[in-house]
């Protein structure tokens, strides 16, 4: 069957692409042709491309990912600026099936309907979710109307999302059912990613702490921990993301990089301990067996990472506030029974695999 997904493949996040390789894989697994629906802001054409060669605060992590996508995420669609375009052309690309997901795609509302498939014609081309997510725990409807996305939502074949409390929202306000499975990067183990990405990027030696902390309001959560490693004599590495700026590369208190997809992966294999507000650095911490704690992420979107600490019964592993810093050492240290978690995971992948071969 040919298949396109629609997701932010285009967005310079590491949880994006890595979330939309590991579904295109799996797919590609089961038998079908698949394709990454090429739908972009405008904003990430040609002004944005010229913007981040010129930017140093963009232009290493705007070429680094751009490769990932060009080498990984193909093959593609042609490209679609805008919601015209989409409704214009799409038809032409003769799909089967569209797969929404998985990641963020029903919070931000950024480009109209169209994460809602608006623009595919279910009379000739299922729908379908895989790992949706609201990102937060109630709805948030950003300019879009409701009772319009359940329409959409009431044409899709199945819908599965990423967070228990998606399967309450999809039911509550959009008045459609929807499966709870988990995210696609958790549909391998960590030898997939060794030996599909990692297989040139030797181990690195000598690190003991590293942090992957989002939201510029989140910033003194890294300086706290950059202090709490140096007065325990540890080394430490923040993974930082898109936005760090020239006074973070030189200020001595946090060593911040712009890495590509693999060092990001290749940094937190090779830790010894992981601290992080992240989804999907929290996933990655637990397929390569780190000691790590969780952040509270003060810029909302917690409850995607405690429904997978719950799941695998690691619920343990966060810290609420930051009066747990006092009690960092001894949580990192707390050891992780990982043959049960993977055996909790295991029953995951399987639930979750089943909803794929309905597609």
């Amino acid at each position: 069957m040919k298949i396109g997904i629609l997701t932010f493949h285009w967005a310079q996040n590491y949880g994006a692409v890595l979330q939309c390789y590991a579904l295109k894989s799996k797919l590609e697994e089961l038998g079908h042709q698949v394709y990454i629906i090429d739908r972009v802001p405008q904003y990430q054409g040609i002004l944005r491309d010229v913007y981040h060669r010129v930017s140093f605060k963009h232009f290493w992590s705007w070429w680094k990912f751009r490769h990932f996508n060009r080498e990984y995420l193909i093959p593609k669609t042609r490209r679609y600026p805008t919601m015209e375009a989409l409704a214009l052309h799409f038809a032409s690309e003769k799909l089967d099936a569209v797969v929404v997901g998985s990641d963020q795609v029903w919070r931000w509302g950024m480009m109209g309907y169209n994460y809602f498939l608006d623009f595919v014609d279910a009379k000739t081309t299922r729908k379908y979710a895989y790992a949706a997510s609201f990102g937060l725990s109630h709805w948030t409807d950003n300019g879009l109307s409701t009772a319009q996305v359940a329409r959409l939502l009431a044409d899709f074949s199945d819908i599965s999302v990423r967070e228990r409390s998606g399967v309450t929202l999809c039911k509550r306000i959009f008045g459609v059912e929807a499966t709870q499975v988990i995210d696609p990067t958790l549909l391998y183990d960590a030898d997939f990613y060794e030996e599909r990405l990692l297989k040139d990027f030797p181990r690195k030696k000598g690190i003991q702490v590293v942090s992957c902390i989002l939201g510029e309001e989140n910033r003194e959560q890294c300086k706290k921990i950059s202090r709490w490693a140096g007065e325990h004599g540890l080394s430490y590495i923040e993974l930082y993301h898109t936005s760090c700026t020239f006074p973070d590369l030189i200020q001595s208190e946090v060593r911040c990089l712009h890495l590509s997809v693999q060092e990001w992966l290749e940094h937190i294999r090779s830790a010894e301990y992981v601290v992080t507000n992240s989804f999907h650095c929290t996933v990655f911490s637990i397929l390569f067996r780190k000691k790590f704690v969780v952040l509270d992420n003060f810029s909302g979107g917690t409850d995607r990472i405690r429904t997978l600490l719950d799941a695998l019964q690691l619920g343990d592993r966060f810290l609420p506030s930051m009066s747990g810093f006092n009690f960092l050492r001894e949580k990192l240290d707390t050891g992780i029974d990982y043959p049960a978690v993977e055996e909790r995971l295991r029953v995951c992948r399987k639930d979750s695999l089943a909803f794929l071969k309905r597609i």
